[in-house]
């Protein structure tokens, strides 16, 4: 591997989601449409519980007694919310796992399969795939738990708890869930390459970046680029000085738009992801056959009689 094999895999990606918008579009539009289905509930119901109460435009200025007031007021909706909330999000994710395995089949080199037959020939593949993956990331969330239980109780004081539950323990929830979601991704990638069963796609993936560091540096370029679009709204929003309608239609906007490119950079490390681990696996075919060529042309000294 090149030390410059992730920058050309991550021009890469950058260009199959300029060129296949269709796929970013999509993945917003899925992610926009399970956002709607958790919030407007909540949102209808703060609306009749507001509609007599003389509330500032800006949110943000509301008392946290008023706040409460509010939340006993729509007790039931809030109840109703966090159910479907439990529901589907996880429906959200198993639905993008499937769509992300059709863009991985659209993406990879040499490959003349769509989103739509992607998503038939290997959806169910990936959707068992992304269910192993999920049960790891659970276990490792009780692990961490467990963990922050043994440092609550040995690190008793303020630094300690400090350090412990605020520092290491979310640092090491963070390291866990990226490192499950970078061999995820590779085993996504084994399904539509080599048409692999679904447990020994796991298998790839598991292996695959431990081998490859530029598999971990594309990781950590997308990762970073996906976390600044991720917290670009929050900034946007507290940036905000004075509500007005057409500030806050022009927040929307800007919030919208960063959802959007957060989508079209799912799209690029797919796409990044696929390339890369196609080009990996050629190269390694190549290298066995020319080691096995090299074997057979040698002569056989072991068994060849002396003179």
């Amino acid at each position: 591997m090149s030390a410059s094999l992730w920058k050309r895999h991550f021009r890469r990606g950058l260009s199959g989601a300029r060129h296949q918008p269709g796929l970013s579009i999509g993945l917003y539009a899925l992610s926009l449409v399970f956002s709607a289905l958790i919030v407007l509930p909540l949102g209808l119901a703060l609306e009749r519980a507001t509609e007599y109460a003389a509330l500032p435009l800006d949110l943000r200025a509301v008392d946290a007694v008023t706040w409460w007031s509010l939340l006993q007021a729509t007790a039931e909706r809030t109840g109703l919310t966090v159910l479907l909330a439990f529901v589907l999000v996880p429906v959200h994710g198993l639905v993008r796992a499937v769509a992300l395995t059709g863009m991985a089949a659209a993406l990879c080199p040499g490959s003349a399969s769509g989103f739509w037959v992607g998503v038939g020939r290997w959806g169910w593949r990936g959707l068992l795939v992304a269910l192993f993956f999920a049960f790891a990331a659970l276990l490792a969330l009780a692990a961490l738990v467990l963990l922050s239980g043994v440092l609550g109780l040995v690190f008793e004081g303020e630094v300690g708890i400090f350090w412990t539950q605020l520092v290491l323990v979310p640092a090491l929830c963070v390291t866990a869930l990226a490192v499950l979601d970078l061999m995820h991704e590779y085993a996504r990638a084994a399904l539509v390459v080599e048409d692999a069963a679904p447990g020994k796609a796991i298998r790839a993936g598991l292996r695959f970046p431990p081998r490859h560091g530029a598999a971990v540096r594309l990781y950590l370029v997308w990762f970073v680029l996906g976390l600044g679009l991720w917290l670009l709204p929050f900034a946007i929003d507290a940036g905000l000085r004075s509500a007005s309608v057409a500030g806050i239609a022009v927040l929307f906007a800007l919030q919208q738009a960063a959802l959007f490119a957060r989508s079209a950079v799912s799209v690029g490390w797919v796409g990044s992801s696929v390339g890369l681990y196609a080009e990996a696996r050629e190269d390694e075919r190549f290298l066995r056959l020319a080691a096995e060529t090299d074997g057979a042309a040698e002569p056989d000294t072991f068994d060849t009689p002396r003179t």
